[in-house]
C-alpha cells in the first residue's frame, strides 16, 4: 500500500477526531452555561394578604442574598429573607435588589380576609386530600385557632375560617368550603359579626334565626355529620353587644337540643370571673382571643367533639 495515501487517510481521521471532540465538548459547555444562566425572577409578582399575616417571596435562582424593601412601611414590612407582612389596608411595592437588577412584587392588604380567601382556600386546601376531616367554619376567632390541629387529634382538622365573616355570609360558603370536602364533623363559630357591637347591627334573635338556616341547609347536603356550634363569646371591646349574644346563645343552646346529629358547646360562660370578663383572655385588641383564651377553647371543644365522634364509631 501506497505509504503516503496511508499517511493522508491518518491525517483526515485524526483531524476528523480532534473536530468531533471539539464539538463535543462546546455542546457540553454550552449545556452547563444554559443551566447556569436560569432566569432570576420573584416566585410571585402580585400577592394579596390581611394586617398579621405573612407571605414569604422568593428570588428564585439567585446564588446570593437579595436586599429586601418595602416603599410603604405601614402597609407591608419585609423581613432581610424575604417575608412580607401585612400591617394595615393599602397597596405596597416590595423590591429584591440582586447583582444591580430590581425585581418587584405588588402586595394588597386586606383589613379582613374574606374579600379574597375563599378562592384562595379552595386552591390551598383540594378536595381530594382533605376528606373526612374535623373542619372548623366561622369568622376571626376561628382563622386565628392556630393550636385546634392538637385539641382535636388524632383527627386531623380542617381551618376554614374567615376574619370578617357573618352567618349570612357562610350561607353562600358553605356550598364551597364545606360540602365538597366531606368532613368528619363540622365546628362552627358564628355570629359575632353579625351582632357586631350591639349598636345597628343584627339582634341575637335574628343572629340565631340566621344561625338556624345555616345549620339547615349544611344538614341538607350533609345529614350524617354532626355539626358542633360553639356559643358566641363576649369580647372586652364589644360590651355593648353582650346582651344580644346572650339572646342568641340562649336560643341556639335550645334549637340543639332539640335536632338531631347538631351539637351545642357552651364556651362563653368560661370567659367570666366575679362577673366580670377575664381580660387575661383576651389579645391586645381587646376583641380576639389570647392564648390563654385559646386554652380554654382546646380544652372545652376538642374533647366533646372527641368524645361525641367515638360514641358513633
Amino acid at each position: 500500500m501506497n505509504y503516503g495515501k496511508r499517511a493522508k487517510r491518518r491525517i483526515r481521521v485524526g483531524l476528523f477526531m480532534v473536530l468531533l471532540l471539539g464539538a463535543l465538548s462546546f455542546c457540553t459547555f454550552s449545556s452547563c452555561a444554559a443551566k447556569s444562566s436560569k432566569k432570576i425572577a420573584l416566585n410571585k409578582t402580585c400577592v394579596s394578604t390581611t394586617k398579621g399575616r405573612s407571605v414569604q417571596l422568593k428570588l428564585l435562582n439567585a446564588k446570593g442574598n437579595a436586599t429586601w424593601k418595602t416603599n410603604k412601611k405601614s402597609v407591608a414590612t419585609v423581613s432581610k429573607s424575604g417575608k412580607v407582612t401585612g400591617v394595615s389596608k393599602g397597596t405596597c411595592k416590595i423590591t429584591a435588589k440582586y447583582k444591580g437588577k430590581t425585581y418587584r412584587c405588588t402586595v394588597k392588604v386586606y383589613n379582613t380576609t374574606k374579600a379574597y380567601l375563599p378562592k384562595t382556600l379552595k386552591k390551598v386546601y383540594s378536595t381530594s386530600k382533605y376528606q373526612d376531616r374535623i373542619l372548623l367554619a366561622g369568622s376571626s376567632s376561628v382563622e386565628y385557632w392556630s393550636t385546634a390541629a392538637s385539641a382535636f387529634a388524632p383527627w386531623k382538622t380542617l381551618n376554614m375560617g374567615i376574619a370578617g365573616t357573618k352567618v349570612t355570609n357562610w350561607e353562600k360558603l358553605y356550598k364551597s368550603l364545606i360540602v365538597p370536602y366531606d368532613p368528619k364533623a363540622v365546628v362552627l363559630y358564628a355570629g359575632s359579626n353579625d351582632i357586631g357591637d350591639g349598636i345597628c347591627e343584627a339582634t341575637g334573635a335574628e343572629t340565631a334565626a340566621e344561625t338556624r338556616r345555616l345549620i339547615q341547609k349544611i344538614q341538607k347536603s350533609l345529614p350524617d355529620t354532626p355539626i358542633f356550634y360553639v356559643s358566641i363569646c363576649p369580647s372586652l371591646k364589644r360590651d355593648e353587644a353582650w346582651r344580644d349574644i346572650r339572646i342568641c346563645n340562649k336560643k341556639m343552646k335550645a334549637y340543639c337540643a332539640g335536632k338531631k346529629n347538631v351539637y351545642y358547646i357552651d364556651v362563653a360562660s368560661y370567659f367570666w370571673e366575679d362577673g366580670k370578663l377575664n381580660p387575661a383572655l383576651y389579645s391586645s385588641d381587646r376583641l380576639h382571643l389570647s392564648k390563654k383564651g385559646y386554652k380554654i377553647w382546646n380544652s372545652v371543644i376538642g374533647p366533646r367533639v372527641k368524645r361525641i365522634l367515638k360514641a358513633r364509631k
